[in-house]
């Protein structure tokens, strides 16, 4: 019986490989894992290069049919998805750097205990060469420690610039949002009073067309001004 082997690739994108072949690994329980999650992640642009998460999607064939999938992302800085991790950063620069100070310092005191001994014993041009060395590892040190600083002001000023271009983003985009709900209720408001004053020169139009219209009589009440006038002119008012 021939034995099957197994390839590993890494996909640069999930529509590289078909919907059917990567959900019939994941199971119902995992809506996050499916295709059609990690599709939209990618085509929203909410993974990508420009926000530092790179699809890289571990994928193990036997022949033709996928047998194993991972869905993986390079990340190329220390921003998470809405919060910030410099603090894990930052934790591992200064314990490294507060390791390489206490080497740097227990490494400077022999030296200067090394120094003394050769003052001590009239070997002053060994003496001499330790208190250079001294201070060429304090130079270097200071340095070392001011670069750390700049680094660490750097990162700061970064993450302080990212929060403040999210809170800028989150104001524009509410700002924004109420101006749209503004207009909209001010068109309506502009339709609901171009119906009313329609409506109210509607009803002046009829009330002055009824106040220019000459009354018109009855046959019955002419009739009855007739005989009145009659009995006027002759004089009978009874």
């Amino acid at each position: 019986m021939r034995s099957r082997s197994l390839s590993l690739t890494i996909l640069p994108a999930i529509d590289t490989v078909a919907a059917s072949q990567w959900d019939a690994l994941v199971s119902e329980e995992q809506p996050f894992l499916r295709h059609a999650f990690l599709a939209a992640l990618e085509a929203s642009g909410s993974v990508s290069a420009a926000t530092g998460w790179v699809p890289c999607h571990l994928c193990v064939w036997q022949d033709s049919r996928l047998v194993g999938a991972l869905p993986m992302y390079r990340k190329d800085h220390s921003y998470g998805e809405y919060v910030f991790d410099w603090g894990w950063a930052e934790a591992l620069e200064r314990e490294v750097a507060g390791a390489e100070g206490r080497a740097v310092d227990d490494f400077v005191r022999l030296l200067e205990n090394h120094r003394l001994g050769c003052e001590r014993q009239g070997k002053y041009i060994e003496a001499d060469l330790a208190a250079q060395r001294i201070q060429e590892l304090r130079l270097n040190e200071s340095d070392r420690r001011m670069e750390a600083l700049k680094s660490r002001q750097i990162s700061e000023r970064l993450a302080l610039e990212q929060a403040h271009g999210n809170e800028l983003g989150e104001f524009n985009a509410l700002w924004d949002e109420r101006l749209r709900n503004y207009e909209a209720k001010g068109r309506a408001l502009e339709v609901a009073m171009r119906a009313r004053h329609a409506q109210e020169l509607e009803a002046l139009r009829k009330a002055r067309a009824l106040a220019g219209r000459k009354p018109k009589f009855s046959k019955e009440l002419l009739n009855l001004r007739t005989v009145q006038m009659t009995l006027a002119k002759q004089k009978d008012y009874r």
